[in-house]
């Protein structure tokens, strides 16, 4: 009796299941008819946008705005990464098109330029003609890794005489 009990409960909890998405379903053209046009005010607009990535038909490029929207422009590889500014002439459900305006440029979404594949941030290199890669505040520097391990085995014999000395004074 307790299986039967458990299967009724389980095929009503199906049947809920199963009302409650066709109830979605049914409402889906009417809520399709109102989010049609949500983005069809900005068509026209002047938009600054950053470009992020290929679009999943990889026609486009995908950028986005400070909304955070999707705008999609046309793939060209200089792009890639900057900042540029659209005129809005299309939308869609979830997306808007943007064309670049002519007179301006994409810029570097960053104040340092970007790094080459595989160099690591952070990092400063002097070249044997003394010039300097990589940015600081302070400017260039090298590191004489010797002198660092001499540094730091100094600081460590100076930190146990200075715990033994307190360990003499304070027991």
């Amino acid at each position: 009796m307790g299986s039967v009990i458990g299967n009724k409960a389980e095929s009503e909890a199906e049947f809920t299941s199963a009302h409650k998405c066709a109830h979605m379903y049914r409402h889906t053209p009417r809520h399709e008819s109102i989010l049609q046009g949500h983005m069809d005010h900005e068509i026209g607009e002047r938009q600054k946008v950053l470009v992020t990535e290929e679009s999943f038909d990889a026609q486009y490029f995908v950028a986005h705005n400070k909304f955070y929207e999707q705008v999609l422009v046309p793939k060209q590889p200089e792009f890639t990464g900057k900042m540029i500014e659209v005129d809005v002439y299309e939308s869609g459900k979830h997306f808007l098109k943007g064309r670049p305006v002519d007179h301006s440029k994409p810029l570097t979404a960053s104040i340092a330029a970007p790094l080459l594949k595989g160099q690591v941030s952070g990092l400063t290199q002097v070249t044997p003609n003394g010039q300097c890669h990589g940015a600081t505040p302070t400017g260039c520097f090298s590191v004489d890794r010797e002198r660092l391990k001499t540094i730091g085995l100094g600081l460590a014999v100076a930190a146990a005489m200075l715990a033994l000395l307190l360990e003499k004074l304070y027991y």
